[in-house]
């Protein structure tokens, strides 16, 4: 049997202060968390968003091609949901909300966009709804420099 250490990382030493516009804050002392940049922020985010792509297919809603669920597609922080109906969009959106609840992650819904594809976008439609926010549609969005 090998003796197995643990290792706990102090933040004993670690400081910041936060400018705001000219202005600094006093100096604050932080206690826990991973630092950005740290060779553990992509893994432990990543076990965060995993949850997003194993929940939402088990709603049946989203789209699908050749039997694959292509509902939820995710590049770094952005998730965009994919569905054939505003209630499927709906449902997809309150799942998200609920994971984001239970994981300790919030969307700001401010960055969030909605997007009709297809003879029916020019149609007038609801916002959709994220955790009590609304989300607005859009006639265009530009995503990783590209305008849809």
């Amino acid at each position: 049997m090998t003796n197995t250490k643990l290792h706990i990382v102090k933040y004993s030493k670690l400081y910041f202060t936060v400018r705001w516009n000219n202005a600094f804050s006093k100096q604050f002392s932080v206690s826990s968390g991973v630092r950005q940049g740290s060779c553990l922020s992509p893994a432990i985010f990543n076990v965060f968003m995993n949850v997003f792509i194993l929940e939402l297919p088990k709603l049946s809603l989203g789209c699908h091609v050749c039997g694959m669920f292509l509902g939820c597609l995710l590049y770094a922080d952005d998730i965009i949901l994919l569905s054939p109906s505003v209630t499927g969009l709906q449902e997809m959106l309150d799942r998200c909300y609920e994971i984001s609840c239970s994981a300790s992650l919030q969307f700001n819904v401010h960055k969030c966009h909605c997007l009709v594809v297809g003879r029916t976008y020019k149609v007038k439609i609801s916002p959709m709804v994220l955790g009590g926010q609304a989300i607005q549609w859009c006639e265009n969005i530009k995503y990783l420099a590209v305008l849809f």
